[in-house]
């Protein structure tokens, strides 16, 4: 009868080590999945094409509004891989509270470039997150072009040196807006991009506008090109 007794009491510390052993594996799991969650950045960039000598001007990286809250000052900095770091980069924050970089940058080679995105927060927190994505920059004089023009108007306006840009377009390509670009070289060393809208019967509108500090002759340049290789470069003759 001790035997069994005896026996019985060994089984069940052998239990009790088990269980314990389990519980605490489990706790470290536990304690490893929320480390993990807590670590992850919620810094994205995001790939993008571009063409060569012409300036990008768009969003980068975003940044998720649970970590966009705990920055009360950043700064940000970009390796574009090319040999070039721009330290004048910002934060835009948003309205739903996420944060967005907005940069205007040009590559002056083709290829693909690995950019690097870095944010490093003042906040109580002392985040310093980075990421990366790849740049695709390509000649525009080698696209194919689907990109169909049905309307382009440059007018001054009523200020003295003001013009304003009106477009539309075809581009059975560009399933939505966000699949182009459009980008004006005004001819002066500025660079804006248009504000592109959905038209009727299809189109895609592309609206901007520019003023002149100094009289003289310019040459503008519209430029529009989609995510699928397609582009077209448009030059008028502007005199303020």
């Amino acid at each position: 009868m001790r035997e069994i007794i005896s026996s019985g009491r060994r089984l069940l510390t052998r239990v009790g080590l088990i269980l314990l052993l389990a519980i605490l594996l489990g706790s470290l799991h536990s304690v490893a999945s929320t480390s993990a969650q807590a670590d992850a950045s919620g810094l994205v960039s995001q790939n993008y094409l571009g063409l060569v000598c012409v300036p990008y001007i768009g969003t980068v990286a975003t940044l998720d509004a649970a970590t966009a809250s705990q920055l009360h000052h950043a700064s940000v900095k970009i390796d574009w891989g090319s040999g070039h770091v721009d330290t004048h980069a910002s934060l835009t924050f948003q309205a739903d509270g996420s944060a967005v970089v907005n940069v205007q940058h040009t590559y002056m080679s083709t290829g693909s470039m690995t950019f690097t995105v870095y944010v490093d927060g003042f906040g109580s927190h002392g985040l310093h997150l980075s990421s990366y994505a790849i740049a695709t920059i390509v000649d525009p004089y080698n696209y194919n072009n689907t990109i169909k023009m049905k309307g382009y108007t440059l007018q001054p306006a009523k200020r003295p040196g003001q013009f304003t840009l009106n477009a539309s377009l075809l581009d059975p390509e560009a399933a939505t807006l966000s699949d182009l670009k459009a980008v004006i070289n005004w001819g002066d060393g500025h660079f804006t991009a248009g504000a592109l809208s959905n038209g009727d019967n299809g189109l895609y509108l592309v609206h901007a506008s520019h003023r002149y500090l100094l009289t003289g002759k310019y040459t503008v340049l519209l430029i529009i090109y989609d995510q699928n290789e397609n582009s077209v470069i448009l030059p008028r003759n502007v005199r303020t």
